[in-house]
């Protein structure tokens, strides 16, 4: 049966796939269930040793996973395939990893960047939309190009956001749009932010630690210690305090 892409979009495809449920595909997309039963039917195929062979062929000699699905098509014995199912084939073949090993060039880099704010990190879509890279490949592309990428905005939001943290790594990310997991761990990391503040100097510890009983020390704080927040110097005296009591 050949599968009808009219009906069905391939973003509509990728979300089969993912919820691998058709009721709860089907209430994600607005669909009936028999409709996406139906289309369960049509998306998951068998593969033929031949459709196997070639399609191994065309992923090692770097075509897009487009024009391999169009290649495959061309076979009056085969069977009508999409990009995203032959993605999911070499997956399947290869097993899920970092499979070309080669280079990204200056365009894909500005394809993958462009693609990313499309569909944020829906790794699998990505890349079928690339000349022939995998999710893998994407996702560490795009982690490594993010480094040095941050702006000052969003390094004070993961700022305000970390010292006022009422949830885990997922609550940091749901507050600074456009980031994954990985990639706020790293950058926690790379500007040293504790719950205590981050390169704490002696100087700045007796600074911030006769200010304790100040009244009013807020804007004393901000005067005395330049680049500290409230929060900081408040978890700092605490942490000190502690110490000292030890």
């Amino acid at each position: 049966m050949a599968l009808n892409e009219g009906t069905f979009s391939e973003y509509e495809d990728y979300t089969l796939w993912y919820y691998q449920d058709a009721s709860y595909a089907a209430n994600a997309m607005g669909r009936s269930r028999s409709m996406c039963e139906a289309r369960e039917k049509e998306f998951y195929r068998w593969w033929t040793e031949d459709e196997d062979m070639r399609l191994n062929f065309y992923f090692d000699k770097k075509i897009p996973w487009r024009n391999i699905a169009h290649c495959l098509q061309s076979n009056p014995h085969s069977q009508a395939v999409t990009a995203l199912q032959c993605q999911l084939r070499i997956g399947k073949l290869r097993g899920q990893g970092r499979w070309s090993g080669s280079p990204f060039s200056e365009a894909e880099d500005q394809h993958l960047r462009l693609l990313n704010q499309v569909n944020p990190f829906e790794w699998l879509l990505i890349a079928v939309k690339m000349t022939c890279r995998t999710p893998g490949e994407c996702y560490d592309r795009l982690l490594a190009l993010d480094v040095g990428n941050w702006t000052q905005r969003e390094d004070e939001q993961l700022k305000l956001a970390f010292f006022d943290r009422s949830g885990g790594w997922n609550y940091l990310v749901g507050r600074i749009p456009g980031k994954t997991v990985e990639m706020v761990k790293k950058r926690v990391k790379d500007l040293r932010l504790s719950l205590y503040g981050y390169d704490w100097k002696n100087e700045e510890d007796l600074e911030v630690m006769g200010m304790r009983y100040w009244t009013h020390e807020d804007a004393a704080m901000e005067r005395l210690l330049p680049g500290r927040s409230i929060e900081e110097c408040r978890r700092r005296i605490q942490h000190l305090s502690q110490v000292s009591e030890q």
